[in-house]
């Protein structure tokens, strides 16, 4: 199994094409798990026409502590070692919580629409970070 340490205590990048080849990981997607004494969180960026940022989940006990934060800029952080500039991720319009969180780190809501969750229609909020050194230079 390969990892690769990001820079960030307790805060690892991990890719292992045997664990997670069902996903098809590449390397130029960004996968990230903050761990301490048991993962506290993960933060998951699909490389597609433009990075997506699929997943942010963070342990209701580690909410509060900058752990998402420090989840975005690392990302981002990696995002731009790559040569990207922009990055973009869908939340549920309704998941206030979530849009503010995104919205203090620069994300800006664009769009709105529909999209299946599992056969539901949800509606939902486009947030995107149209210059991603904006969220990598948040001071934590």
């Amino acid at each position: 199994m390969k990892h690769y340490q990001v820079q960030c205590k307790h805060l690892y990048f991990y890719f292992d094409d045997s664990e997670y080849g069902f996903m098809n990981i590449r390397p130029e997607d960004v996968v990230l798990v903050a761990q301490e004494n048991g993962i506290l969180g993960f933060i998951a960026v699909w490389y597609q026409d433009e990075p997506y940022i699929d997943n942010l989940h963070i342990k209701s006990s580690a909410r509060s502590k900058k752990l998402g934060s420090v989840l975005m800029k690392s990302a981002a952080g990696r995002l731009i070692q790559q040569g990207q500039t922009t990055a973009y991720l869908w939340a549920a319009h309704d998941n206030e919580r979530a849009i503010h969180f995104y919205e203090r780190l620069g994300g800006v809501c664009t769009d709105r629409a529909l999209q299946d969750y599992l056969g539901t229609m949800v509606p939902n909020v486009k947030i995107v970070w149209p210059d991603l050194s904006i969220l990598n230079d948040i001071r934590l």
